[in-house]
């Protein structure tokens, strides 16, 4: 069952138990609206009772004045007041039905026979008084004066206390029901109130209970699927993500695992991609570094060469041969002397040569040692680590500058800080710094050339200072030389990026590369075209 399907049914129970605690809340409110509405037609019936006892206690004291006070009968008086009267009895009328009809809509007893009787006994005994109120008029108007105050003594005044009697006994009831109701209220209405608070509570319940399991069920399944990312993130592609059910999380974690499966196929097709590009790099390097060393093996052999040139042995043999051949005795002494003569200063020559070509030779066959060495460790790179070495700066620059050699014509002034040979020996690859170091300042003095100046100069200085990683050896090579500009100096590195015309970019390239595999690194600085170039190589030690 999808996520979607399971908020959805949650959300429908709650709000059916939400209507059911609304439902029986508005119960709840009904009864007490028929608790108000009683009391409110209870608090009618008294008011009526009361104003019916005012206005027939008001006919009472009419008919003493007439006896005591010596007035006249006012017969407009009592029939207004006994209008008023009745009016009052209409509505004690009315308000005991709208009550009987709302006791009967709940279901309660019917009490409208009491009523009725007590109504009919209070209007019949209402009429009576009227009428003897009306006689005892008659009496006074006729000059029966004493008569009529004998019958207002024997029977209307009996009738009166009768009737007060009878609107007393009622009031206390309808007062004591008018309490009973009052009662009802509150305790209907506490009850209420108590329910509705129960029915907020239950209902604020259920919705932190909700809300709570459904964050719950989310966070779990977002925190699952959150580590699953971070170990992909960190590189570890091994990890999928768990699959639970037929959710939406549950499909979107097969997706991630289908992903995750098709990242690592991609990783492991990339590492052999970029294992033959790392090969392919360091075979063009290599190549480029030989390219580099070779030229100046080639000028040492082509010195060798001029000072064989200059021995002219095939000139010295002839001498020898025309002197001891044959025809000897044919040589006159002129010719004789200065065949020997010659003989003579071409052995001088063949004796300050000979130990000149051999000291050539010697240096031919140290560079050429060195290139075999580079050409070894290239061809041991893939089958093992390549072994460290305790060197110092001083040498390596020393065999770097050997394998550049001289260049007829330069006029470059290649200086070494005297720094560099205080600097305490260290463990890295020798021959990868030396190549290093073969590129950087064969790039420094290309640069010098391409300028044109008379004053060209390339530096070469070093620094040891501590960082976080521990001891530092930062190794400056700077020149005076055309410069690059920054955009240049951020790019210089890349494979295919080289401000040489008609270079492959490949030497830096490789230079960033073997300085990141001795746990360094190698950037370019310059203040712009025309400003020098400054190559910094920084190695942890």
């Amino acid at each position: 069952m999808s996520i979607r399907r399971k908020i959805i049914i949650s959300l429908f129970l709650i709000i059916f138990i939400i209507a059911g605690l609304l439902s029986f809340n508005t119960i709840m409110a009904g009864r007490e609206g028929r608790y108000v509405k009683r009391l409110l037609l209870i608090h009618h019936q008294y008011t009526a009772l009361l104003n019916l006892k005012i206005h027939v206690n008001r006919q009472l004291s009419e008919a003493q004045d007439v006896f005591i006070y010596g007035k006249g009968v006012d017969v407009a008086g009592f029939k207004r007041l006994g209008a008023l009267a009745k009016g009052e009895g209409r509505k004690l009328a009315d308000a005991l039905r709208a009550e009987d009809v709302l006791l009967k809509g709940a279901g309660g007893r019917d009490r409208n026979s009491g009523n009725e009787r007590r109504l009919l006994r209070l209007d019949h005994d209402y009429e009576d008084l009227q009428r003897q109120l009306v006689l005892m008029a008659s009496l006074v108007n006729m000059g029966r004066k004493v008569k009529a105050q004998e019958h207002f003594k024997r029977v209307i005044s009996r009738r009166f206390g009768g009737f007060f009697t009878e609107i007393d006994n009622w009031i206390a009831i309808k007062r004591a029901e008018l309490q009973a109701t009052e009662a009802g209220f509150s305790r209907i209405n506490r009850r209420n109130n108590y329910s509705t608070i129960a029915a907020l509570s239950v209902i604020l319940l259920l919705t932190v209970i909700f809300a709570g399991a459904l964050v719950y069920i989310l966070e779990s399944r977002i925190r699952e699927l959150l580590r699953v990312t971070e170990r992909i993130s960190a590189g570890d592609l091994q990890t999928m993500a768990p699959v639970r059910g037929h959710d939406e999380f549950s499909r979107f974690a097969g997706a991630m695992n289908t992903m995750i499966a098709g990242l690592a196929a991609s990783r492991k097709r990339l590492l052999e991609q970029s294992y033959y590009s790392g090969m392919a790099d360091m075979v063009a390097g290599t190549i480029h570094n030989l390219r580099n060393s070779l030229a100046p093996v080639v000028v040492d052999l082509e010195a060798v060469q001029g000072r064989l040139t200059n021995i002219r042995s095939e000139q010295l043999c002839r001498a020898i041969d025309e002197i001891n051949g044959k025809a000897a005795g044919d040589v006159d002494n002129s010719r004789r002397c200065d065949l020997l003569e010659f003989i003579k200063l071409s052995s001088l020559e063949f004796e300050r040569q000979l130990p000149l070509v051999r000291s050539d030779l010697d240096e031919i066959s140290a560079k050429i040692a060195l290139l075999v060495e580079v050409m070894n460790q290239a061809s041991r790179y893939t089958a093992a680590e390549r072994a460290l070495e305790t060197v110092t700066l001083a040498e390596v620059i020393k065999d770097a500058m050997a394998l550049i050699g001289e260049r007829e014509g330069d006029t470059i002034t290649i200086e070494t800080a005297p720094e560099v040979n205080s600097l305490a020996a260290f463990s890295s690859q020798r021959i990868v710094l030396v190549q290093i170091l073969v590129n950087l300042i064969d790039n420094g003095l290309e640069a010098v050339r391409k300028s044109g100046r008379a004053d060209g100069l390339l530096k070469i200085n070093a620094v040891s200072r501590g960082s976080e990683k521990g001891r530092e050896l930062a190794v400056m090579v700077t020149d005076n030389g055309i410069g690059i500009s920054k955009e240049m100096a951020g790019r210089i590195f890349q494979r295919g990026i080289s401000s040489k015309s008609g270079s492959y970019g490949l030497g830096l390239h490789w230079c960033a590369n073997a300085a990141s595999s001795l746990n360094g690194s190698l950037r370019a600085e310059s203040d712009g075209e025309g400003r020098g170039t400054v190559m910094i190589l920084t190695l942890s030690v």
